[in-house]
């Protein structure tokens, strides 16, 4: 998250923001499954029953939908939805967020060997990585045209100078947005936690402004209460507060660190960076080999 604050004091228990209508505000499965181009087959994806199969569909509509909108050149249309515009402001760059998805292979091989993140870094990026090829298939098909068509403004966009290669481009384009949608719903999206409801109790949803609050090892200033008589999220002060402190919450107190560093990309409580501690073989991710 970019990290949220108060701008006056607050009391307990007061309304801080809703987020409403849900079925129009949060992206989730049923977003990607309505998808014009791709919600058919993404709908199919999605029951699968592997584990995951609803999270792959969710990142191969943000990917799609992304990728679409910046060959479009990112064009604000009064035609736009709120969703459009909510994937347009997500951080969409390895800059925005380090993380192990986004790491060479032998980035990821020098850093996380001998680290007990190395079987859970591996395992989500072995999973995400085999989802490429099956995504690709469903969108490759509606972006390819659309980058020939657009294939001048494109090159200058993407700062391409010498003559595009419009299978290279598509390439690229699905490599750069699928990573970057997994990583994104790593480290933003919420599960069934919020009480909203959905197929599987294990759905992933993208909250926008929720989505944004920072973690904290402490308790939450937080909380929130789904008004299904309005179909509104509605976020409360969990205690007092001052003008310009911080919204936080918490969440998978119970996850170990290993897992928690390979998939949200920090330790909690941990000032320093997964990718600092890994190089500097901190015995907080690196333990004293008993012999």
């Amino acid at each position: 998250g970019n990290g949220l604050f108060v701008t006056r004091s607050i009391s307990m228990h007061e309304l801080l923001f809703s987020i409403g209508p849900t079925t129009d505000a949060i992206i989730s499965l049923q977003t990607a499954t309505k998808d014009v181009d791709c919600g058919e087959a993404f709908r199919e994806l999605s029951k699968l029953g592997n584990a995951g199969s609803q999270t792959v569909a969710l990142a191969g509509w943000l990917a799609k939908t992304r990728i679409c909108d910046l060959i479009d050149g990112d064009r604000i249309r009064p035609t736009d939805d709120f969703g459009v515009a909510y994937v347009r402001a997500l951080p969409w760059s390895p800059e925005d967020q380090d993380h192990v998805i986004w790491w060479r292979q032998e980035e990821a091989d020098r850093l996380l060997d001998g680290s007990i993140m190395y079987d859970e870094a591996t395992l989500i990026r072995t999973q995400v990585l085999s989802a490429f090829p099956l995504l690709a298939g469903i969108i490759l098909p509606v972006i390819q045209p659309r980058v020939e068509a657009n294939a001048e403004g494109l090159k200058r966009r993407l700062g391409f100078e010498d003559e595009m290669d419009t299978d290279f481009v598509c390439n690229f384009l699905l490599s750069t947005y699928l990573r970057g949608a997994f990583v994104i719903l790593m480290t933003r999206s919420f599960d069934d936690s919020l009480g909203l409801g959905g197929e599987r109790e294990e759905e992933s949803r993208l909250v926008p402004v929720l989505d944004t609050l920072q973690h904290t090892t402490g308790d939450a200033n937080v909380y929130h209460v789904y008004d299904s008589d309005n179909d509104c999220l509605e976020v409360f002060a969990a205690r007092d507060l001052a003008e310009g402190d911080e919204l936080v919450l918490t969440y998978h107190d119970d996850m170990s660190k290993e897992v928690f560093g390979s998939r949200f990309g920090f330790i909690p409580g941990e000032a320093k960076s997964v990718r600092m501690l890994l190089e500097e073989k901190n015995a907080m991710l690196f333990p004293p080999v008993i012999i």
